[in-house]
Parts: structure tokens; C-alpha cells; sequence
């Protein structure tokens, strides 16, 4: 009674500081939308010097997606389609910024008569091509895409003029963005002494003997080395290329609790199916039964003794009409499955047939049927029913073959033309209406007859309980609960620790996790090392991770690359432990290292590689100090320390510097509108943020 007295006296106070707290939370709100624009634009990202909002993105992305449903008549989406058009919706911003902007800004622009030669003309654009080629001759029609643009102009389709206004302006972006790319190539050449000297150093030839002491044939205990060694060699290679982080990374250490049908479940679901079977056995309604508590997709068809069920085969093939059997596990799916024989029939197991297809327009099946009745009565008075079919069938897949669809077994086909073409006798021509169209079906073949059995099958997959996920996320709950930055590893070895290295702030997947944008966004959000999320649940397991690294964008530490940094300086020591007491006499190197003396014919000081020995660019820029006669020091090669003597060095002729240089420039064009792009967009300053929003 005192307690509850005491927090009646206090509750004044209660009240005040939640109501604080709570005005804290709407001043918040407030200024972080904008002052007061509830839901306001929020910053996704900028391209040049435009800021793009997460309303005007999402808008975009949002069109594109009604493009689609209203173009292929789908009221969802594929899954991943959104990610798809939303990185397309972005390359389209970054595009805008780093390359249609600029050409804009240096009087670059498409005039309408180069647009309408693109789709008219005689420069027509390869998508233009792409979307108008007849697919019956496979020819491209101008006269289709002239039609297909005044409709849709002119029409009173407002999405087709959209749709049309749109390809039109993709166009002009291409054609500009061409030029562009065709001005800044334009500028790049090579000069009369760039092509001299790489004639000289593709026409000068050297023959060598060599002899080489490999750097695995020395042991790593062999040599010594400490700390200040890797920071020397740290600090004369962190500018190089691969010591720079293009990307911040995070690395997590992280524990899954699994989520498993426990025996209770399995019983669970046992007991369901046992009395399933026996509603399944009074029930007359055998498909609507099925449809009510069978797996998506489930159905019933007719199965030959070559093609039931493994698990099942024992039990069916001697079961009655209407008999059910079962339950039976199956260790593939998970599952226990019951099977009803709702009919058996002898008939063909296979059919070889041939169609004709008239497809109803305008709802009207009785023209298309009556349009059917009149090319059988054609083929009744002895005109082949493969000249018939090439000439009108509607279906581009069999017509060219005179109808024919092959062999087919029972249930490949839609139903009303499956039922039709079992049904039919060889030679018979029966007309059937399907959702493809109205049919005319000549069966050219059957096999021989056979047991076929009707099954209605269903199965219910065991699946773990709420108790069960209950008490694997409790596991999970109080994991996370107990683990610290100090003792996460500890306690986290017992059940099997792991780790996830090298993601990114836009990752979506997760190393050995697998699809776990949540846990990405977690680990961008939690600001340091040693950070334990809360459990996720990410398909059949619950994950608890600990933020356990984080590498910053640009010169990564020596922390970080250790692993690099001590085997090159390992490479370094044995190159200096091999090289001690070696002069420049190639016999008595081989001698002291107990190696071969080799030979390595037709070197160029442009080859990439010394046939046999590999990528070894110190090698050959040492070979080409050398005169003929004249033996190298020991060399420190990327795969072992060298002696090499020159036996012959020639050179050839220079000539047709100027074709030479025409390549050069080739090779250096080639490489504009990647090496463009990237440098252009380094200048816009794109920054990406989506990986905030989504």
C-alpha cells in the first residue's frame, strides 16, 4: 500500500517528464523534416551539383515500376525488380550529371533531323532495330515505326505517347552523350616518338641464359625479421594502388541460432495430416479439397507406373478408387504426403499432334471457331493439314513445322487441349477452345495403352512451431543480452562463431548469411567496434552480431594489410639471403644454389612474361641493361633471385611509324568512354547515399 501511495504522489512528476521527453521527440521531428514538413524531402544522394531527393527518386522509380505492370499486364512486380529500376532510376541521375550536363554546357545537342534520321533514316539506332523487326522475316519494318509513333502521338493512349517520348528522349541522350565521348577521343593521339619507342621495344630481341633459386625452396623459419621491418616496407609502399581502400568496409563476428522442428512439432503436424486423410476420404469435392489444404502448386493429374511419386509408388499403384494412402515422409521436402486415387483409365502415356491455332480477338470465340470449322473442312477435302497450318495457324512456334508440337506426355499442355488430344483418335481432327485461342488438333501418333492412376496428392511441409521459434529467439535474446565487446568471442565459441568480412555500406548480402540488408544497415549504424545487435531473424535462424572491425576509405593501416606486407617482406629477406656471396658468373651461381642453367630465346622489353619463369618485369628490365656477353648481379624477381647472361641482343629496323601510331591512338580511344566516365564522375562529385534510405 505504501508503494502504490508513493507513485500516486509522484505521478505530477511522471506526467512532466514524459511530457519533455516527448516534445523532445517532435522538436526533433520537426527540424529534422524540414521545419515542420512532416515526411519532407530527405537528401538520397547528389550528382553534380543537383541534390536528389528521396521523394523525387522514389517517384521516378515508382513510374517506371507502373510502366512495366501497365506494359505486360502484371499487377506485381518480379522479385528484385525494384532493386533493378532503382539502380537504373540512379545511372540515369549519374548520367545526367557526368555526361548530359556537360555536353549540354559545350553546345552539344541532337537536332530533330538527326533524331528522326535514328528511326527513318539511314544511321537507324540499334534499339530502334531491336523493338521494330518483324519477327516472321526477321526483317526491319520503317514503315511499322512511323505507324507505331503517329498512333501513339496522335492517339488517345496517353501512356503510349509517354512510352514514346520517352524512347525518343533516350535516343537523343545516346546520340549525345556519342558525340561527347567521340570529342574528348578526338584529343587523344600519340606522337611520332611514342610509336618509335614502342617499335624499338617490340623490335629489339635479346637471348638469354638464366639460372634461378626459387623463393619456395627457402624455408620461412629460415629467415628473420621484426617489427620495424614491416613498417619500413609499410611506409615505402602505402601509396601504392592496392594499399588504398576504395570503399569503408566493416567486418562482423556473428552467431546463428537455428530454428528447427523439434519432435513435438513433427508430432503436430503428424496428427494433422492423419486427420486430413480421413476428411480426404469422405470428401467428394477431391480438387477443391486439394486446392484448401495442399502445398501452392499442388494438383491433381494422372501418373503412370513410370512416373509416380518415389515415395508413394509402393502405395498407390495397388490402391482402390477412392482409396487414400499414407501419411508418407518425404526427407527431400520436409513433408508428409497423402495421396487419393480418384480414377484409373487405360490410355496412351504419350502423343505426337499437330494444331492450328486462331487466337480470339475481341472476346469473339465464335468467329474464331467458325474461322476453325472452315480450315477443317478445307483439310477434310484433301488439302494437307501442314499447308493449311504454315499458311494461317497463329502460333509462330509450331507454323513453320506445318503445326506439328512433337511428342507430349499427359498434363504439359494447357487442360481443354490436353483432355482433347488424349481423347482424339489417330488421324482425327477435333477443335477445342483453350485460353491460347480455338484449336484444330490432328493426333499423328499415340503410344500403346497403359494404367494411368487420377491422384490427388497433399502434403504439409513440418515446419517449427511459434514454441519452437519462441524459444530459439529467447536463446538468441538473452545471447545478445549477456555478450559484451570483451566476452562476445568467449561465449560465442561454444556455439560456433563466425565471420563476415569486407562489407559495404550498399551491400545487400552478407558472407556466408546470405540476403541481410538489415544487418548491413545495422553495422553501418552502430558507430564502434564491439557493438552486439539484437537478434535477427533471417530465414530459419536467428543471428546475433558483433561489430568486430571497421577499415576506412583510403590508406589502410599496416594493421590491415599485414598479412601482405610480411610476405613480401619475407620475400625480401630470403631474396637477400639467396643473393649473399653471389657475383655476377652465372656457372658459379648455378653452382652455389644447385640449380640449371637455362635458356629463354626472343625476349622483347614489351613481353609481360619470360616463357617459363612468368611475369617477371624486374627481370626484363634488367636483361636490357646488359650487352651481349655481359652477366647481371643477382636480380630480385618476383618469384626468385637471377643471374642472367646475354648471349644476343638485336634490333630490327624501325618502319611504318605512322601505322604503328595509328594503333596507339586506337588503344588509347578505346579506352575513352570508361576511363571518361570515371574521371568525369570523380569531377561531379557524385555522392551515394541510398544505402541510408534502403
Amino acid at each position: 500500500m505504501a508503494i502504490l501511495t508513493e507513485i500516486r504522489n509522484r505521478t505530477l512528476l511522471v506526467i512532466t517528464v514524459l511530457g519533455i521527453a516527448l516534445l523532445g521527440f517532435i522538436v526533433s521531428d520537426y527540424f529534422a523534416n524540414g521545419g515542420g514538413q512532416q515526411g519532407g524531402p530527405q537528401t538520397l544522394g547528389k550528382a553534380g551539383s543537383k541534390d536528389i531527393t528521396n521523394q523525387e527518386f522514389e517517384a521516378k522509380v515508382q513510374d517506371r515500376i507502373e510502366q512495366y505492370k501497365q506494359q505486360t499486364g502484371n499487377l506485381t512486380t518480379p522479385a528484385g525488380m525494384t532493386d533493378q529500376v532503382r539502380e537504373q532510376v540512379w545511372n540515369e541521375f549519374e548520367e545526367e550529371a557526368i555526361l548530359v550536363a556537360p555536353a549540354k554546357s559545350l553546345g552539344i545537342d541532337v537536332s530533330p533531323v538527326e533524331l528522326t534520321d535514328m528511326f527513318q533514316g539511314q544511321n537507324i539506332h540499334p534499339a530502334v532495330i531491336q523493338n521494330f523487326t518483324n519477327p516472321q522475316t526477321g526483317q526491319f519494318d520503317k514503315s511499322a515505326v512511323a505507324q507505331f509513333r503517329n498512333q501513339a502521338l496522335e492517339g488517345d493512349d496517353e501512356n503510349a505517347a509517354r512510352q514514346w517520348i520517352n524512347f525518343e528522349q533516350t535516343l537523343k541522350k545516346t546520340k549525345a552523350t556519342s558525340k561527347y565521348y567521340n570529342l574528348i577521343s578526338k584529343g587523344l593521339y600519340a606522337t611520332k616518338a611514342q610509336s618509335e619507342m614502342a617499335l624499338n621495344e617490340q623490335n629489339q630481341k635479346a637471348d638469354i641464359l638464366y639460372t634461378v633459386k626459387r623463393y619456395n625452396t627457402v624455408s620461412d623459419a629460415d629467415v628473420s625479421y621484426d617489427e620495424s621491418d614491416l613498417e619500413t616496407y609499410y611506409n615505402e609502399h602505402k601509396t601504392d594502388k592496392s594499399f588504398y581502400q576504395e570503399n569503408e568496409e566493416r567486418a562482423i563476428e556473428y552467431v546463428a541460432f537455428q530454428i528447427v522442428p523439434t519432435s513435438e512439432d513433427t508430432t503436430i503436424i503428424l496428427n494433422n495430416i492423419n486427420e486430413l486423410k480421413q476428411k480426404f476420404s469422405n470428401t467428394t469435392e477431391d480438387t477443391l479439397f486439394v486446392q484448401s489444404y495442399a502445398s501452392k502448386g499442388a494438383q491433381i493429374k494422372y501418373y503412370t507406373q513410370r512416373t509416380y511419386p518415389i515415395i508413394l509408388e509402393q502405395l498407390v499403384k495397388d490402391a482402390s478408387v477412392g482409396q487414400v494412402v499414407g501419411p508418407v515422409f518425404d526427407p527431400l521436402k520436409g513433408t508428409y504426403n497423402i495421396a487419393k486415387v480418384t480414377n484409373i483409365k487405360t490410355a496412351s502415356d504419350s502423343v505426337k499432334a499437330s494444331h492450328i491455332l486462331v487466337r480470339i480477338q475481341n472476346n469473339d470465340t465464335a468467329r474464331a471457331q467458325a474461322k476453325i470449322d472452315s480450315l477443317k473442312g478445307l483439310i477434310e477435302t484433301g488439302i494437307p493439314f501442314e499447308i493449311i497450318a504454315k499458311q494461317t495457324s497463329e502460333d509462330p512456334g509450331s507454323k513453320e513445322n506445318g503445326g506439328d508440337l512433337g511428342w507430349f506426355q499427359e498434363g504439359q499442355m494447357i487442360k481443354p487441349f490436353n483432355d482433347a488430344a488424349f481423347a482424339s483418335k489417330v488421324g482425327a481432327l477435333t477443335s477445342v477452345v483453350s485460353s491460347a485461342g480455338v484449336h484444330l488438333i490432328k493426333v499423328t501418333e499415340k503410344t500403346d495403352v497403359l494404367e494411368k492412376r487420377l491422384l490427388a496428392i497433399i502434403d504439409k511441409k513440418v515446419e517449427p512451431s511459434s514454441a519452437t521459434i519462441e524459444n530459439a529467439y529467447n536463446k538468441a535474446s538473452a545471447f545478445s543480452i549477456n555478450a559484451t565487446a570483451e566476452n562476445f568471442q568467449e561465449k560465442a565459441n561454444a556455439l560456433g562463431i563466425k565471420l563476415a568480412t569486407n562489407i559495404k555500406e550498399a551491400d545487400k548480402q552478407v558472407q556466408g548469411i546470405g540476403e541481410a540488408r538489415n544487418i548491413v544497415k545495422w553495422i553501418y549504424e552502430s558507430q564502434e567496434v564491439g557493438a552486439v545487435s539484437e537478434p535477427f531473424e533471417l530465414d530459419n535462424r536467428f543471428i546475433v552480431a558483433n561489430l568486430s572491425e571497421i577499415t576506412p576509405k583510403g590508406v589502410r593501416s599496416l594493421e590491415a594489410v599485414q598479412d601482405v606486407v610480411e610476405a613480401e617482406v619475407i620475400k625480401s629477406k630470403k631474396a637477400e639471403k639467396i643473393s649473399k656471396g653471389i657475383t655476377a658468373d652465372i656457372t658459379a651461381a648455378s653452382s652455389s644454389w644447385s640449380s640449371s642453367v637455362d635458356t629463354a630465346k626472343g625476349i622483347s622489353f614489351s613481353s609481360f612474361a619470360i616463357p617459363g619463369l612468368g611475369n617477371e618485369f624486374n627481370v626484363i628490365g634488367s636483361v636490357y641493361g646488359l650487352e651481349n656477353g655481359q652477366t647481371s648481379s643477382p636480380i630480385q624477381g618476383e618469384y626468385g633471385v637471377y643471374v642472367v647472361k646475354m648471349l644476343n641482343k638485336t634490333q630490327s629496323p624501325v618502319s611504318n611509324t605512322s601505322g604503328h601510331k595509328n594503333i596507339l591512338e586506337g588503344m588509347y580511344q578505346r579506352r575513352v568512354q570508361q576511363g571518361a566516365y570515371e574521371a568525369l564522375k570523380d569531377v561531379a562529385g557524385v555522392e551515394d547515399a541510398r544505402s541510408k534510405f534502403y
